[in-house]
């Protein structure tokens, strides 16, 4: 399932195990590279509230385990961007799972 528009592509990716809930690939367009695209987003069920995403959810960037510790391999220096990309994640995340949703009711 994507969404996108001029700025943004995000490709979801269901998963269903465990609490893997699914994978992400977010395509940025730049000026001078046109669109860069990061894959292997992950979304995770979670024991904790999101109080932005008002679900048990959490998004976390591709990550790399390095001396027994998860490192991100994605920084978003300005915060309130990340939370915009990551409610642009758990849009497109909401979307590919109610169309799933419909297509299991049919």
């Amino acid at each position: 399932m994507e969404i996108s528009d001029e700025h943004i592509k995000i490709s979801i990716f269901l998963k269903f195990k465990k609490r893997l809930l699914a994978n992400a690939t977010v395509s940025i367009e730049t000026i001078p590279y046109g669109f860069i695209t990061i894959k292997d987003f992950q979304i995770w069920e979670s024991k904790n509230l999101n109080n932005r995403l008002q679900e048990f959810i959490n998004i976390k960037p591709p990550a790399r385990k390095v001396f027994g510790r998860w490192i991100d391999r994605v920084f978003v220096e300005d915060e309130s961007k990340w939370h915009e990309l990551e409610t642009r994640i758990y849009d497109a995340y909401c979307v590919a799972r109610n169309n799933y949703q419909r297509k299991e009711d049919k």
